[in-house]
């Protein structure tokens, strides 16, 4: 009598199992997208604002207003994904 109830709580657990997996896949393809989107959009950022030429040392850079941009929106992690995205950048173009 003890057979059915362990078959049950293992296909209950192999079921479990399925779901967990299809979903960390489609998790894991849509992180891909997410990050690409927001390097794109950072891409996009930088087109809009001005561009310091060395006129002003102390100027901030496009990055930086950028973040800045993103902390006044309140979301902080929204802004540790901007800031994440943007040192990714940074460093893929110095490994260039």
């Amino acid at each position: 009598m003890n057979e059915p109830s362990e078959k049950n709580e293992l296909l209950a657990a192999l079921e479990q199992e399925r779901g967990i997996r299809r979903a960390s896949k489609l998790l894991a393809s849509q992180q891909t997208h997410i990050y690409e989107e927001l390097d794109r959009l950072v891409s996009y950022l930088k087109l809009l604002l001005p561009q310091s030429h060395g006129m002003v040392s102390q100027a901030k850079t496009s990055n930086d207003l950028i973040i800045e941009a993103a902390r006044r929106l309140e979301d902080p992690l929204f802004v540790e994904l901007i800031t994440q995205t943007i040192k990714k950048r940074e460093n893929s173009s110095f490994q260039e």
